[in-house]
């Protein structure tokens, strides 16, 4: 999804995911879960990043001192409350079908 084009967006589910992760990214979304050390190496490889998105139930689980380190790093924090998987549609155009 968008990995190492400029002004992409890239979704993270797992620490596989963050070897993918290249300067271009501009948002990043974490959909299980976000804790320091993946903070850590996405503002380290992601030098363009302006969003980091998480879904309602990982801001739930996310520690509070990772959201400070969030907010500190002057990027915008998005908490999204869409459920379920998005479709293709939704993927790609922003729609709910």
């Amino acid at each position: 999804m968008g990995y190492g084009q400029p002004g992409k967006k890239a979704v993270i589910s797992s620490y596989s995911d963050l070897n993918r992760l290249s300067s271009s990214i501009s948002e990043v979304h974490f959909r299980k879960f976000l804790n320091s050390k993946m903070l850590f190496e996405v503002l380290e490889k992601c030098q363009n990043l302006e969003k980091i998105s998480l879904s309602k139930s990982a801001h739930s689980r996310c520690h509070n001192s990772v959201l400070e380190k969030v907010n500190k790093s002057g990027m915008k924090l998005i908490i999204s409350d869409v459920k379920g998987r998005p479709n293709m549609v939704v993927r790609c155009w922003g729609g709910r079908s």
